[in-house]
């Protein structure tokens, strides 16, 4: 997509409120990104589209998760999502599916991992199966 980059500076979310307030360049309102929880079913939603609409590999992938859940949906925060990235690339596999679990478990706790992952596999799977 044109004028689409993927930053790996963490930039800020909010403005500043003042002296004591919240500042929306650290992990205080990262955390509190991440404590808002929500249900499997949006999950299951989410990463079965994704699954069914994302062609590119992991970049592509990693980028429209970036732009849909850390900008738009507000399921985590920049600087959380590279975190992850970070995390995804010291593990064996695939960095694309690591990356889905890790938000599915964020979102929704451990049942999300595995709805995330088996709703983002799913439909690899049938289109090679079938």
């Amino acid at each position: 997509m044109p004028g689409t980059h993927l930053s790996l500076t963490p930039q800020p979310l909010l403005p500043s409120l003042g002296e004591g307030g919240l500042r929306g360049t650290g992990y205080a309102f990262a955390m509190a990104i991440s404590s808002q929880r929500g249900t499997v079913g949006e999950v299951a939603r989410y990463f079965l589209r994704l699954g069914v609409i994302a062609f590119g590999g992991p970049a592509a992938h990693i980028a429209i998760m970036r732009r849909e859940l850390a900008g738009a949906r507000g399921w985590t925060s920049d600087a959380e999502l590279v975190d992850m990235l970070g995390v995804t690339n010291l593990i064996p596999g695939p960095n694309s599916t690591e990356m889905v679990m890790h938000l599915g478990a964020e979102r929704a706790g451990w049942r999300g991992l595995w709805v995330a992952g088996l709703a983002f596999i799913l439909p690899a799977t049938l289109i090679t199966v079938g």
